[in-house]
């Protein structure tokens, strides 16, 4: 996507996260808290070329800036170790307020760029 110049955004994971007021967007090398997306920003490193520290990748991603919430011991859980999210649930107002960042970003980028586009008399 970022290739072709289509505009993409990550979402990071919002298993065991609980504070929406703690959802950030970001490049994906300046988040944090997110196995998930730290998983992606090691892929595009090593495979990819993706600049190192101290640089942006060019990939904006909305996470949290929350530490994940393990999951309550009575639980019992046996968990694989992989990032899927078995076992720590979700607070549909953090995993709402992911989406609606991730539609705000995209509706401003299209705004943002369209805004400046020559205007064309035949479209109403």
């Amino acid at each position: 996507a970022k290739g072709q110049g289509v505009f993409h955004i990550a979402v990071g994971a919002a298993g065991g996260k609980r504070h929406a007021h703690k959802v950030d967007i970001d490049d994906l090398a300046n988040t944090t808290h997110d196995p998930l997306l730290a998983q992606l920003r090691y892929r595009l490193r090593k495979f990819h070329r993706a600049p190192r520290e101290g640089k942006k990748i060019g990939v904006a991603c909305v996470f949290s800036r929350e530490a994940v919430a393990q999951p309550d011991a009575s639980c019992n859980i046996d968990g694989d170790g992989s990032l899927n999210c078995h076992g720590y649930g979700s607070v549909v107002a953090v995993t709402a307020t992911f989406g609606q960042c991730a539609a705000g970003w995209v509706l401003d980028k299209l705004a943002t760029t369209f805004q400046n586009a020559p205007k064309n008399d035949a479209i109403i």
